[in-house]
């Protein structure tokens, strides 16, 4: 028994419903400058927070961290020149010298809490191997005074 195609494909295809594609309802146009000058310095103050950690762990700024502390989509500092250049001033940073900063953090957080500041200590809270302290050891003169660093080198 043959079937009559045609007459199925038409009982399948429906009407599309009008729309006007060239209307995008619900949006308003940004004015980007205006939000970029409004928002660079809050973005600053959000870098600063996140680069100096403010009594806690200090972390990387990227524009991925800054997108999410500002709840704003993924793409909008593409839109905001100015903001996207500080985030990048901040996170020009390698990951050697992030390494430091942390080690430091850590070292001078445990001399203040007159803690047993340890190799092990410092590996476990930072999550650090062995390779990774010998390739943050130069940076370690940048976040503290000679001498301190020369402690923690001692230990790491």
């Amino acid at each position: 028994m043959r079937f009559n195609t045609t007459a199925l494909k038409a009982n399948r295809i429906k009407e599309k419903a009008p729309h006007n594609h060239a209307v995008r309802k619900g949006m308003t146009k940004q004015d980007w400058d205006k939000m970029d000058e409004e928002m660079l310095p809050f973005v600053k103050e959000l870098c600063e927070k996140i680069y100096t950690g403010n009594g806690e762990r200090p972390k990387r700024v990227t524009i991925n961290a800054i997108t999410k502390a500002t709840n704003w989509p993924n793409k909008r500092l593409n839109y905001l020149p100015k903001c996207k250049e500080l985030v990048r001033t901040y996170s020009s940073e390698s990951i050697e010298e992030y390494w430091a900063r942390e080690i430091v953090f850590y070292y001078e957080k445990f001399r203040n809490e007159s803690a047993h500041i340890s190799w092990r200590r410092l590996r476990d809270i930072t999550n650090m191997r062995r390779k990774d302290f010998d390739r943050c050891k130069n940076y370690l003169d940048n976040y503290t005074d000679n001498a301190t660093a020369d402690k923690i080198r001692r230990i790491i």
